[in-house]
């Protein structure tokens, strides 16, 4: 599946160009607008992005300057020791990416996905691209409800650009209104039932090919210079 991937889908600025295309025909179509002042307008807010992608840049980055320190790195790798099953191990990841991501979200993007690395070069019996997995399906819940998203934050600071339609909408209309909070909670509770039952299946799978004589499906295990990496910050 992933050569698959790889060899057929399209760059990403493939569809940055495709849906600058898209939006230009329908502006043209649907707009009293000028077609050079579309180009025009285009090429303005281009540049008046930068600000914004300057801020989702620094986001990551500083993200992953926190997840990659070695205090917190060598945290990680005693945490990953906590977990006693591996079922536990892949609910801790579901655990330690909504958390983190509930309070930044771009450090629970890099410190997920680090965790999750760690977990696979401490033990043998996870399955590594199955921890991966749990790693982008546990900071959704995170994300979604998370303190530092940008959407509520901005229309919670005083004169943003849509104040005079919107005015100021307090947090406690978007991140923490009862609903927003109740489908945070829903969608953490949805991820960790259908990672145990994910688990549970692929256990009831290897159990009939062993019982068929058959063999299970092999665990699939990190990459020897990850686990070195990981071992020198343990150090």
């Amino acid at each position: 599946l992933n050569v698959g991937i790889e060899r057929y889908l399209p760059h990403s600025f493939i569809f940055v160009v495709v849906l600058t295309v898209v939006a230009y025909l329908l502006a043209l179509g649907l707009t009293p607008t000028d077609p050079f002042d579309i180009v025009l307008e285009w090429y303005g807010q281009f540049w008046a992005f930068l600000q914004f992608a300057m801020q989702m840049t620094l986001i990551i980055v500083t993200g992953y300057g926190i997840a990659t320190s070695p205090i917190v790195r060598r945290g990680l790798l005693r945490l990953a020791e906590v977990p006693s099953t591996p079922a536990r191990a892949y609910l801790s990841v579901v655990l330690v990416g909504a958390g983190l991501a509930y309070i930044n979200w771009g450090i629970g993007f890099v410190t997920a996905a680090f965790y999750a690395i760690a977990l696979g070069a401490l033990r043998d019996d996870l399955d590594y691209g199955y921890l991966v997995a749990t790693a982008y399906i546990g900071i959704w819940p995170g994300v979604a409800g998370s303190l530092s998203i940008t959407a509520p934050l901005l229309v919670n600071t005083p004169g943003h650009f849509l104040e005079d339609q919107i005015g100021l909408i307090p947090l406690t209309e978007t991140i923490w209104s009862p609903l927003h909070l109740s489908l945070v909670i829903g969608s953490l509770i949805y991820a960790t039932v259908d990672l145990f039952d994910a688990s549970a299946r692929r256990n009831d799978r290897n159990d009939r090919r062993r019982r068929t004589g058959g063999t299970p499906a092999p665990i699939r295990r990190i990459g020897r210079e990850s686990e070195r990496d990981l071992r020198t910050a343990e150090q």
